[in-house]
């Protein structure tokens, strides 16, 4: 490895360590080219493009939202609606057992009552 390093920018002959040029400052490392870059305010820039969306992406988040909640709440109503309809069938499955079972005990009396006139005749 060479004890030295060149500058990209300017050519300077820099230490092998060096983070920086000692000419030019110009960073000569990965590390020190992301460190100057925030001190240089690039940050900056960026934190003012954020700023600037940052109303358009609070609309769009908003209406996401609502998007969200429309959807929740259709689905919602559809669940009441089936349990509705479910609720209804229910209903009228009992009223058709109810009206069997009545007319099961209205045979049966009439079959008792039958028995019980006959069993008189015989008498």
């Amino acid at each position: 490895m060479d004890p030295e390093l060149r500058c990209p920018k300017c050519g300077a002959v820099n230490a092998a360590d060096a983070e920086v040029c000692v000419r030019c400052r110009e960073p000569l490392t990965p590390i020190s080219a992301v460190l100057s870059r925030h001190e240089r305010g690039g940050s900056a820039r960026w934190l003012e493009q954020v700023r600037l969306t940052a109303g358009e992406l609070k609309e769009k988040s908003a209406q996401a939202s609502e998007e969200r909640l429309s959807e929740f709440r259709e689905l919602d109503r559809r669940r009441e609606q089936g349990w509705a309809e479910a609720d209804a069938r229910q209903k009228a499955k009992d009223r058709r057992m109810i009206l069997i079972v009545f007319a099961a005990l209205l045979l049966f009396l009439g079959f008792l009552c039958g028995a019980g006139i006959l069993a008189l005749l015989q008498a």
